[in-house]
């Protein structure tokens, strides 16, 4: 598609040379992630790569198929919407996606925003969530030539990944690529639980996966627009590790998914206007096994049929700036769930509309919108139907200034109102589901501070924000026997105040590369309903109230160090701050080294990693404990 010829302001630059960019043209906290510098991290997926981002607080159950979920500034991963290629993945029956399914196979770039999406192509849907997370494939935009590349990992957890993709052009104005990825293991390491009182080292078993999962894309472009048919699957089986129970660390439970999406999208770009639509259809099937469960059966088998269908458009008019817009769209969803569990078939159609705009005045940044919500729930029980309306508006204000011409400085600050309707889990699901429960209202405030400078031979990057949330009707997930099984519950009035730092440095000359990262996150998030209950004022659970990370990528001549580590404070696991609720910090250091090997056009990437370098058992949640010190291997065949 043709580019825009824009006037330039004072804040443009992005370089993209360091292992997390701050998007300093962005109103919120925004982040910019390149594939190739998380591979050197030993990154495996979505997840592990947003481990990175301050504020982001991560949920992983351990076992090489186990689920992984963010949570952001204590707003749980139903305020987060996921975007592939500018296409929302949605999830009517958890509201959340398991990042772990989100390999980096294919992936070129991710991207993670707080307060407003700044891509002109996102769906109105997108505009109403807090965070976006953006996954850009190597898949959409069509290749100068063929590209090509096959991937084989291998650790001594006994966890294997193999895959590859290929993008390559087709005439001038066509485009077609795909990817497929397996990954297979018994997932079995060795631990030390720390209640049993002693120092016997048990093995996490129970752990098998069986994973397949590919996508294919034809894409269409010339002049000014450009469609994309899309189709990918997801064949996974698994045995689900439970939580470790004294002298009994084994489970039984199983669970198998399959997943179809079909997807269909057009984009037009002119001087004045950026016009996006979209089509798709999405099924899900999930099987979940437990062989002993205490039930009249003496097992039980569940089965869920989930079907999402919709569309959307949105229509952007230009103006002679960059982030100079005015917008409108509306989009629709219709979801339907079927289950062995239920009573009935509970079936939702969410209408999601956005006005917006984007506006300089001077140095000072204007961005507002409004999003409208409307939701309409029907159940079937008996021979009758229920049928629930959930109407909501919700706006959003950004202001930034740029202070002075020459520096890269920048003052920004926004306010957002959301608004989250409880899931069909939250209020269906037989063994969790509370009906009575009520929709999360949020109401976010952050202001913060950039900056950004280049000099000869290196670039520093530094963002700081501060942040206030107060939440009412917080829906609650607490984690029981399994990683399947979750207690709801609504929470009257919860507040979080924190501080996000992130510093990133770059240094490059002659054969020397240098990267560093840093991230802090300083968070109180607290229990304020009721004076007179047990957890009034308390940190909620599973939330830590400092984290903090660290990357260091030191390279000579193509041979490269990486040194990465995590830190979370203490948490608790339950809503009362008492001991037998306490969770320890954590410390994840892991170490490696890695060296590309070029033949033309081809080239051979070896990595070596020691992960958890030190050796110690940990728990991010409650009895899932993590592995010990493993190492990883990967080799890459790459072609361009």
């Amino acid at each position: 598609m043709q580019g825009r010829s824009l006037k330039e302001i004072p804040v443009i630059e992005v370089l993209r040379d360091q292992l997390i960019t701050t998007d300093i043209s962005h109103s919120g906290p925004s982040y910019v992630m390149e594939i190739e510098l998380l591979e050197k991290l030993g990154v495996k997926d979505v997840g592990e790569a947003l481990k990175y981002v301050p504020g982001v607080q991560m949920k992983d159950y351990g076992g090489i198929g186990g689920i992984k979920s963010i949570s952001y500034r204590s707003l749980n991963g139903n305020y987060t919407s996921l975007q592939l290629d500018h296409l929302n993945i949605a999830n009517a029956q958890t509201g959340v996606l398991n990042l772990t399914s989100f390999q980096l196979n294919g992936v070129s770039k991710i991207s993670f925003s707080s307060g407003q999406s700044s891509d002109v192509f996102a769906m109105p849907s997108t505009y109403r969530s807090v965070n976006t997370i953006s996954i850009r494939s190597t898949l959409f935009q069509k290749p100068a030539s063929l590209r090509l590349e096959l991937a084989q990992m291998a650790s001594t957890i006994h966890a294997f990944s193999s895959g590859g993709y290929f993008s390559t052009p087709i005439g001038k104005s066509w485009h077609v690529g795909g990817q497929a990825l397996t990954r297979y293991g018994s997932g079995e390491y060795k631990f030390i639980y720390p209640k049993s009182g002693s120092e016997d080292i048990l093995s996490r078993t129970n752990s098998e996966l069986l994973a397949t999962q590919g996508r294919i894309l034809v894409g269409y472009q010339r002049k000014r627009s450009a469609f994309q048919l899309s189709g990918s699957f997801l064949e996974n089986n698994q045995q689900l590790p439970g939580a470790v129970i004294l002298y009994n660390p084994s489970n039984d439970q199983q669970l198998s998914t399959k997943e179809r999406d079909l997807n269909l999208q057009y984009q037009y770009q002119s001087d004045r206007w950026v016009v996006a639509a979209t089509s798709f259809y999405r099924f899900n099937y999930t099987h979940y096994y437990d062989p002993e469960y205490l039930n009249f059966q003496g097992y039980i088998s569940s089965t869920f049929q989930q079907q999402n269908k919709g569309g959307g458009l949105i229509v952007n008019r230009l103006f002679k700036k960059l982030n100079e817009r005015i917008f409108a769209g509306i989009d629709l969803l219709s979801s339907r769930l079927e289950s062995n569990q239920f009573n009935s078939a509970p079936q939702r159609l969410n209408i999601s509309s956005v006005v917006g705009v984007s506006k300089w005045l001077g140095r000072m940044h204007v961005e507002g919108n409004v999003c409208g919500q409307i939701i309409w729930d029907r159940t079937f029980i008996a021979d009758s139907s229920q049928n629930k309306i959930y109407r909501q508006l919700s706006p959003y204000l950004a202001v930034s200034v740029l202070p002075f011409k020459d520096e890269r400085f920048k003052v920004r600050s926004f306010f957002k109102h959301s608004y989250r309707v409880p899931t069909f889990n939250d209020l269906y699901y037989n063994f969790i589901g509370n009906t009575s429960l009520r929709p999360e209202k949020a109401y976010l405030l952050n202001v913060g501070l950039t900056y950004a400078k280049s000099f000869k031979d290196s670039r520093i990057e530094s963002s700081v924000d501060g942040y206030f949330t107060r939440i009412r009707d917080k829906i609650l997930a607490i984690p029981t026997k399994d990683i399947f099984n979750w207690s709801m519950q609504n929470l009257g009035l919860t507040e979080a105040i924190g501080i996000d730092i992130s510093f990133s440095y770059a240094y490059h000359k002659k054969d020397w590369n240098f990267i560093l990262t840093l991230s802090q996150n300083m968070n109180s998030t607290r229990d304020i309903t009721d004076p007179l209950s047990m957890s009034y004022d308390h940190q909620l659970p599973y939330t830590p109230k400092l984290t903090s990370s660290i990357a260091m990528l030191p390279s000579w001549k193509g041979y490269g160090i990486s040194v990465n580590g995590i830190f979370s404070g203490k948490r608790y696991a339950l809503n009362e701050n008492i001991p037998q609720n306490l969770l320890d910090p954590f410390v994840d250091i892991n170490l490696g080294l890695e060296k590309e090997f070029s033949f033309g056009k081809s080239a051979v990437w070896c990595s070596a990693k020691v992960m958890n370098v030190l050796g110690r058992n940990y728990e991010i949640v409650r009895s899932f404990p993590m592995p010990g010190r493993y190492y990883q291997f990967t080799l890459k065949f790459k072609y361009k």
